[in-house]
């Protein structure tokens, strides 16, 4: 199952795309991992978010779901 975490994956990346943020997946070497900048303005602060899923517990992966849903919720 490792490296196979693609739901989540888009998930997460689509979810920074829709609010603005620039993403680049399959970075790194991995299918499943993503980079998501946002920058305000040329030259001012940029904020990247960077997330690779290994290979977690099936709890800890319902528990991981059950964040990213409440996340959503409050967007």
């Amino acid at each position: 199952m490792i490296f196979h975490e693609f739901k989540a994956c888009k998930l997460l990346s689509d979810w920074f795309e829709n609010r603005g943020w620039v993403v680049k997946r399959g970075v790194y070497g991995l299918e499943t991992a993503f980079e998501a900048r946002f920058s305000v303005g040329e030259g001012g602060r940029t904020i990247c978010f960077n997330a690779e899923y290994g290979k977690l517990h099936q709890h800890s992966q319902f528990l991981l779901l059950m964040l990213i849903k409440q996340m959503l919720s409050r967007a």
